[in-house]
């Protein structure tokens, strides 16, 4: 919601949720350990010749971290925040209620609508299974312009539905362009 145009939230808002996710708080190692053990089993560092618990970005929902495979492939394992998805709802509710109350919501748009449709894409977006099907889908197609475009490729048998790994590229970050 933090990248949705000004018609739709107002700058106020839009500026406090940005702030939020562009700010937001690192996972301890203790529970990022938690997180790979929850994901591999106890023997997850078998999996990796190398990996970095201290994150070296951000994602919406969660932090990214940089490994390398046994076989000596560099790549970036997206982690959620742990109960992310959990509060999606919560939160929503909350937001609509601190909406309704200091009525900063633009005239004739449909709050309620916005908050099912926001609510659907959130759950989606914790879906990181579904993201990887879709990034595989989409890999697919740009491939067939590799002067143009490229799509880093899904390590499938290390991705679950709250940790999304995929090979490691160099880039421009989003916020940047």
């Amino acid at each position: 919601m933090s990248a949705s145009e000004e018609s739709v939230l107002p700058p106020v808002i839009r500026d406090a949720m940005e702030k939020a996710r562009s700010e937001a708080d690192i996972m301890p190692i203790k529970q990022v350990v938690r997180n790979f053990e929850r994901a591999y089993g106890s023997e997850w560092q078998k999996n990796f010749r190398e990996i970095n618990l201290y994150p070296f970005a951000a994602a919406s929902i969660g932090q990214v971290h940089e490994g390398i495979l046994t076989d000596g492939q560099k790549v970036a394992l997206k982690m959620q925040y742990t109960g992310i998805a959990n509060c999606i709802d919560a939160d929503l509710d909350n937001f609509k209620m601190l909406i309704d109350v200091l009525g900063v919501f633009p005239r004739g748009l449909y709050l309620n609508e916005l908050i099912k449709v926001t609510r659907g894409e959130l759950h989606w977006e914790c879906d990181y299974n579904r993201e990887a099907e879709i990034q595989m889908d989409y890999r697919s197609k740009v491939i067939l312009s590799p002067e143009k475009y490229y799509v880093p490729r899904i390590i499938k048998e290390l991705s679950h539905r709250d940790l999304l790994v995929s090979e490691f590229i160099y880039g421009t970050e989003i916020d940047t362009l």
